[in-house]
C-alpha cells in the first residue's frame, strides 16, 4: 500500500483510542474478560492507575482552571495526578484505590472512570481478520490510501520489519513537517525512509512504568503492530508444503 506513516512512540499511560460518548450518568467501566496483565500496585497501598473522563463544560465557576478542578476531586493524602488529558478526551490519570474510584464516579462532572489496563493483540493477520481485500471493498475503492500520512502515538517501531519498505514510493509531499529524530539506538537516517517518515519518542517521567530506552524503537511490538496494519507496505505470504503420516 501506498500510506506512509508517523510514529510518536510514548512511555506513559494508555491513552484510550475511542471516541467516547459523553454521558449524563457516571460509571466505573468493569474489567474486560480479555484484560490479563494488570500494573503492578504501589508497594506501600492498593492504590491502581485509573483515568477519570470529566465533562469540562461542567467544569464549577469557583475553579479558575481545569486542573485546579481535577485537583480537588483527588484525594490528597493517597493520590497525585500523573497526567491530565485536554484533546481527544477532558480529564486526568490518578492512582486510587477501588473504593476510592468508586467515589470518584460519583463526583459531579464525572462522566467514565475507568481501569488502566493492558490489552493482548487478538490475532498477527489483521487485514484478513477484518475482512479486508486486495481486489474489492475499502482497500481498492480508497486507492490503498495513497498519499495519505498516518500519525500513530503507541510503543514505538521496528523499522527493519517487511511492512515498512518504502520499495516504489516517492518522495514524501512537500507538507509534511514531520521528521524523524535521532536517539541513542535509533539512526533516522538509516531506519526512516519513504514510508517511515516520522519517528520521535517521547517519554514521561510515571512511577508506574518504567522507560528505559530513549529511542522510538518497539519492543513491545503493539506499536509495530498498528502501524504495519494502518499503513504496512504488502508482505507475500510464505506457504510450506508439509508431509503427514496419518
Amino acid at each position: 500500500m501506498a500510506s506512509t506513516l508517523s510514529i510518536l512512540s510514548f512511555c506513559s499511560l494508555l491513552v484510550l483510542a475511542l471516541v467516547l460518548v459523553q454521558s449524563t450518568h457516571s460509571a466505573i467501566i468493569p474489567e474486560p474478560k480479555n484484560s490479563i496483565a494488570k500494573h503492578t500496585p504501589h508497594p506501600s497501598s492498593s492504590h491502581l492507575t485509573y483515568i477519570v473522563q470529566t465533562n469540562h463544560l461542567a467544569k464549577p465557576s469557583k475553579f479558575t482552571t481545569l486542573d485546579h478542578w481535577y485537583t480537588s476531586m483527588v484525594p490528597t493524602t493517597s493520590s497525585r495526578i500523573l497526567y491530565t488529558y485536554g484533546t481527544v478526551i477532558h480529564g486526568f490519570a490518578v492512582r486510587l484505590t477501588d473504593g476510592e474510584a468508586r467515589r470518584m464516579s460519583a463526583v459531579p462532572g464525572v462522566t467514565r472512570v475507568y481501569k488502566d489496563r493492558v490489552y493482548h493483540t487478538q490475532t498477527t493477520r489483521s487485514p484478513w481478520f477484518m475482512g479486508l481485500h486486495d481486489d474489492f471493498g475499502a482497500w481498492p475503492d480508497t486507492d490503498f490510501g495513497d498519499g495519505i500520512i498516518i500519525g500513530i502515538v503507541d510503543t514505538g517501531i521496528w523499522p527493519k520489519r517487511a511492512s515498512f519498505n518504502d520499495t516504489g514510493l516517492g518522495p514524501v509531499r512537500a507538507t509534511w513537517r514531520g521528521k524523524c529524530v535521532d536517539a541513542e539506538g535509533f539512526n533516522a537516517t538509516l531506519l526512516c525512509n519513504n514510508k517511515l517518515v516520522g519517528a520521535k519518542s517521547f517519554t514521561v517521567n510515571l512511577p508506574v512504568l518504567e522507560c528505559d530506552d530513549p529511542s522510538p524503537r518497539d519492543h513491545m511490538g503493539h506499536g509495530t503492530h498498528v502501524a504495519s496494519t494502518a499503513a504496512g507496505a504488502e508482505v507475500p505470504v510464505k506457504l510450506h508444503a508439509l508431509g503427514c503420516v496419518g
